[in-house]
């Protein structure tokens, strides 16, 4: 059986987390929204405390069909996944939602209790804790674990979470499929006697190292194997490219990993910490729509795509205190831009966008409202037809 989180469960409840605000005690807050609705806004039912929402900005509910966003009339406009509305919708889940300078996430999700966030793999989504409540049962035994997940989901930080909690007095040793010789998988071996080995992409091993290291992990007891795989393994060993003996030892408790996209209220802080990484203490404030963008994208290699982002951002702003749009990278800007597209939003014409520039004197936000879009397609579009937002501007 494979363990596997629960990313979209039809029973699951509709649950509301703030996931960026001005009033830093609200974030990471969850409603919980089972067939009743909760009113956002500064006279709404939260207390949120964000000077750019009306009074009564925006409804949000849901029940066991569906879940809804309502604008209530708002001045700044309600968006869903980077689209302002009119009225009430029912959005596919999950949702981004951004009211004022607050973001949000609407999902269907169960409320996982009882498992703690760690600092070997951070994250706080149930998709993830669920991840971590599966290995943290297994940690103690001499189980071979297979983590499945694709390409960038941090099985390596899975595998330390493991080994922590194991009580091993060997030590952590880990390797790639594709890197190892028959010589370099008996080294390995040797060095995490009495501890783990983790070997990431292991359908990649040639066969002589499978070889080499089934016979290994047949003669020695004092070691414990985790696999990080994104193929179906036991369709490798169907095909005969995966050695059946090998399958046998590493899959005896497999665990499907998430992808990024799946744990949208863990991007945030996943990107906080890769600035963190990047320069130490970079803690800078974040606009709501750079966080908005960050949700809104697919993250295509997951965390491995997150950090290529952050070191992008970082090229363009380290050590700023505060990220606006207009230091997002590319790529992000682009993936945002393509996905607002499949959703049916236009791309303005060139003479179009160059009007509302002029007519608003470069106020990007401004256009961005006219246009019934955010700052995120507007800076994009500039950047599409090279048109430069600072020669709008004059006193």
């Amino acid at each position: 059986m494979t363990h596997t989180p629960p990313e979209a469960q039809a029973t699951a409840p509709v649950r509301l987390t703030v996931v960026h605000s001005p009033d830093d005690d609200q974030v990471m807050r969850i409603e919980v929204l089972d067939g009743r609705d909760v009113t956002l806004g500064r006279d709404g039912d939260m207390g949120l405390s964000d000077s750019s929402m009306s009074r009564r900005h925006a409804r949000i509910g849901g029940n066991a069909v569906a879940g809804w966003v309502e604008d209530l009339g708002s001045k700044n406009g309600t968006w869903v996944n980077g689209r302002r509305i009119e009225g009430r919708t029912e959005p596919p889940l999950p949702a981004v939602i951004r009211a004022g300078d607050t973001v949000l996430v609407v999902e269907r999700v169960a409320t996982l209790k009882g498992v703690e966030p760690s600092e070997e793999a951070p994250g706080q989504h149930p998709a993830h804790l669920q991840v971590l409540q599966h290995l943290q049962s297994a940690a103690g035994s001499n189980t071979g674990i297979l983590l499945i997940g694709e390409p960038g989901t941090a099985k390596s930080s899975l595998a330390a979470y493991v080994h922590a909690r194991s009580g091993r007095h060997g030590l952590l040793v880990s390797g790639r499929g594709a890197q190892l010789s028959v010589g370099s998988v008996d080294s390995k071996v040797r060095e995490a006697a009495g501890g783990t080995l983790f070997i990431d992409d292991i359908s990649e091993m040639s066969t002589e190292a499978q070889a080499m290291l089934a016979k290994l992990m047949h003669e020695s007891r004092q070691l414990r194997l985790i696999a990080g795989t994104t193929v179906d393994l036991k369709a490798e060993v169907d095909r005969d490219a995966f050695r059946r003996d090998l399958y046998a030892a590493v899959s005896a408790y497999p665990v499907k990993v998430p992808p990024l996209r799946a744990r949208l209220t863990d991007v945030r802080a996943l990107f906080l910490a890769a600035l963190a990484e990047l320069e130490s203490g970079w803690d800078p404030m974040l606009h709501a729509e750079v966080v908005e963008a960050l949700l809104l994208h697919r993250w295509p290699t997951n965390e491995r795509a997150l950090r290529d982002v952050a070191h992008a951002v970082a090229d363009k702003g380290t050590g700023r205190t505060y990220l606006d749009v207009a230091d997002l990278a590319t790529e992000l800007l682009t993936t945002v831009e393509e996905q607002l597209a499949q959703q049916g939003a236009a791309v303005p014409a060139q003479v179009e966008l160059e009007d509302a520039m002029v007519a608003d004197h470069g106020n990007v936000a401004r256009v961005a409202m006219k246009l019934g879009a955010n700052r995120v397609q507007v800076y994009r579009w500039l950047e599409r037809y090279g048109l430069d937002p600072a020669a709008y501007r004059h006193d």
